[in-house]
């Protein structure tokens, strides 16, 4: 009885073995090292919500008006030991002149899905449309990475930018 289930038991580690070997996406993360890194890699000024939406069909709204004015960003992610989770984005604008989070100005969901990575290692770009703030004045974006159980990997702020309301 002894050998026939030390028998099963190797049997059953050489078959996942020789699964992982033939298709190695298959195999599970090996989490020997856990870390991100957030850029911000470019701005499209100016992007109309129904503009943005439209570079997207299949993209999910969240509820802005389509004529609302906003920047696209782009955001780059390096991403190590989190294969096949779901890291999430969260952005908050801020007066650049003093350093002040707006209060009105943030992510509309608590934290939005963003970077799916598929490998150990991966880097991945996203881009993300913030409203512009409805006065005149320097602003930049912090975008903050959280993984699964909103562990704050990374964060990154934008370059200032200046908003001219009419």
């Amino acid at each position: 009885m002894v050998a026939l289930g030390s028998a099963l038991i190797a049997l059953a580690v050489s078959g996942a073995t020789g699964i992982y070997t033939l298709w190695p996406a298959l195999s599970p993360d090996p989490k020997t090292k856990v870390e991100a890194t957030l850029k911000t890699l470019a701005f499209d000024r100016n992007v109309t919500y129904s503009r943005y939406v439209d570079r997207f069909p299949r993209r999910r709204t969240n509820g802005a008006p389509p004529d609302r004015n906003g920047n696209v960003f782009y955001i780059g992610a390096e991403i190590e030991g989190f294969k096949r989770e779901h890291l999430r984005v969260r952005w908050f604008t801020y007066e650049a002149t003093n350093q002040t989070r707006l209060d009105n100005l943030g992510s509309t969901a608590p934290l939005e899905e963003i970077f799916r990575p598929q490998a150990p290692v991966n880097t991945q770009i996203a881009q993300v449309w913030v409203p512009s703030p409805p006065q005149t004045g320097e602003y930049f974006v912090r975008f903050e990475l959280y993984a699964p159980g909103n562990v704050l990997l990374s964060f990154v702020d934008s370059a200032p930018f200046h908003v001219e309301q009419v």
